[in-house]
Order: structure tokens, then sequence, then C-alpha cells
């Protein structure tokens, strides 16, 4: 997945602060052939996870949460400053 898509994703989900992501393995499946599932996730109350992508066996995990941490972080920094206005009055 591209950048650009990750935060169009992160965008529909907007009321949540995810904040790191992490890969979830399935325990009902057999984990040598499968690299898990890659989730965004945000630690607050509401412990929110947002699907991302499935990960091949052949992906290095570490380093596709590494990039994937690095982007939400990028993601985090651009959308603070809108998340802190206040709404219009109607």
């Amino acid at each position: 997945m591209e950048k650009i898509n990750l935060y169009r994703k992160l965008d529909r989900w907007s009321g949540i602060k995810f904040d790191h992501v992490k890969v979830i393995k399935k325990s009902n499946i057999d984990i040598k052939n499968e690299g898990g599932d890659l989730y965004a996730c945000d630690i607050s109350e509401t412990r929110a996870q947002l699907f991302i992508c499935h990960l091949s066996s052949d992906t290095n995990p570490d380093d596709v949460v590494a990039m994937y941490n690095n982007w939400v972080k990028e993601y985090s920094k651009k959308i603070k400053p809108h998340r802190n206005l206040p709404e219009s009055k109607k």
C-alpha cells in the first residue's frame, strides 16, 4: 500500500487517533504459511484497530511495521492542528 492510500484510510476514521501499527497473527491458521495482518492501532480507551493489509509469509514484518509506523506518525503531525480547531457554531 502506498502512503497516500494509508492516509485516505486514516482520514475515513478521523475521530480516532491511530498512533502505531502492529502485526496480528490469527491463531486458527498455520502461521508458517501466513505473514499475518497489519493493523493501525489506537491506545486510548477505544483501543481501535484498523485493518491495513495482509502480509505474505516472505515479508519481513519488522521492516513493514517500521515503515508504517513512520507514516502514521507523519500523518498525525499533519492533521494535529486541524483536530484542535473548535467546531463552528450553528
